[in-house]
């Protein structure tokens, strides 16, 4: 018990001195919390229900870049040989194995009993308070966390789906038919041409592959007129390598984002005494946001890579992103927020980047919290807002049942006076 109610302190003092989005309000929620957790740790039985508890506590913050890594313990590689997101407000299937296609798309009704607003609350109370998007993610990501072994699903058309969770290695997906000209596909990245264009279909930024196999192409790209950057579903990885590949992109250093992070000043606790003698401190803006962790250093941040630089600089760019455009793939889509030729077409992004500090815990998990934030560089704040597109297009499910993909169609079809 000593070293659960330890880990619980430490959450709660890490993200005091750590995290950049701190208000009053949210300061006063986060003791309440805080306090909150205390008494329900005392009377956790299992570690799982502890680890249910520490979700709950950190999801509070309402952060992208904030949530609870389990223990080895409580780790398994499960999966349901089907992937859900939302789509039009619907929840719905839109990755299957090849026994439950005609599955894909059908909005849900019930998930375990469980109505679909009652479902994405409990998953957001463990993840992300105002995503359910990135929630889903994440839940589908833990479901040994969550459902151990069933999953029932009921449909609105009365259809009704049984499913067991799977080892991941055992799962193979249905594979979407590639009918334009395929020049590579790896895990990575796919890159395809179609007449004077190329789409570059990026699915996560955590292997130097993507910046090896992109740059593998360079000559084909500078033949081309447009490409197009496809980001939807990235879940982001290493905004490093995401610099390397928008180097290509600029003749000089970018911006890449305008960051900032707490100042913890000891000095200004040190020459604090008038706090104990109760005297007026209203004037000293300084000393008053350091005690209330909202005292912070920002600059922007730029960034140039000599190889490769600016190759491309004179091509239209077209970029694809949705609300799971995450974490460096945010820091992708940013890169190239103020360039011109360049077009944003999806939804808003996810909501959140930054970088984020983890913090072990004596119970074995990892507390991963936001500690530097990020605003676009022209100093919009985007946390829990997201990128806005130039060009705002949803996705369709009657589109996504006739299997039609009206971004990417747009993106192929649609000259854009640039």
């Amino acid at each position: 018990m000593e070293t659960r109610l330890a880990d619980v302190s430490t959450i709660y003092h890490s993200a005091l001195n750590l995290f950049p989005y701190w208000t009053n309000k949210k300061l006063e929620e986060w003791k309440q919390a805080y306090l909150d957790t205390i008494k329900q740790t005392l009377s956790s039985d299992s570690l799982t229900d502890f680890y249910h508890l520490l979700c709950q506590f950190t999801a509070r913050l309402d952060d992208g870049h904030t949530m609870i890594y389990l223990p080895k313990e409580l780790k398994e590689d499960l999966v349901y040989p089907i992937a859900l997101d939302m789509i039009e407000n619907q929840l719905v299937i839109v990755k299957t194995t090849n026994d439950y296609q005609n599955y894909l798309y059908l909005p849900i009704k019930r998930i375990n009993g469980l109505s679909v607003s009652d479902f994405l609350k409990e998953i957001t109370s463990k993840f992300w308070l105002s995503n359910e998007v990135v929630s889903l993610y994440y839940y589908q990501n833990y479901l040994s966390f969550f459902q151990p072994n069933q999953l029932s699903v009921e449909f609105f058309s009365n259809d009704r789906l049984e499913l067991s969770s799977q080892n991941k290695e055992t799962i193979v997906w249905m594979e979407e038919k590639v009918e334009k000209e395929l020049v590579v596909e790896t895990d990575t990245i796919t890159i395809i041409k179609d007449k004077n264009k190329i789409l570059i279909t990026i699915k996560h930024f955590l292997s130097q592959d993507v910046v090896t196999i992109f740059y593998q192409y360079m000559e084909l790209y500078k033949k081309s007129e447009v490409i197009i950057f496809d980001v939807r579903g990235n879940m982001g990885g290493n905004s490093g390598l995401v610099n390397d590949i928008c180097s290509a992109f600029f003749k000089e250093a970018f911006e890449t984002e305008l960051s900032f992070y707490q100042v913890l000043d000891a000095q200004r606790y040190a020459s604090g005494t008038q706090l104990y003698y109760k005297q007026d401190i209203s004037d000293d803006n300084e000393f008053t946001q350091t005690l209330s962790h909202q005292y912070y250093l920002e600059g922007i941040d730029q960034e140039t890579v000599p190889k490769n630089r600016g190759e491309l600089s004179d091509k239209a760019v077209i970029i694809i992103q949705n609300r799971q455009t995450y974490s460096s793939a945010e820091n992708f889509v940013m890169n190239f927020y103020k360039r011109p030729k360049t077009r944003i077409i999806g939804t808003y992004s996810a909501r959140s980047t930054g970088q984020p500090a983890l913090i072990a815990l004596e119970t074995g998990g990892t507390f991963m919290v936001t500690a530097k934030g990020v605003k676009i560089p022209n100093g919009k704040i985007h946390h829990n807002i997201g990128i806005k597109p130039d060009i705002m297009m949803e996705e369709m499910l009657s589109d996504k049942l006739n299997g039609v993909d009206s971004l990417l169609n747009y993106a192929l079809q649609t000259s854009i006076d640039y």
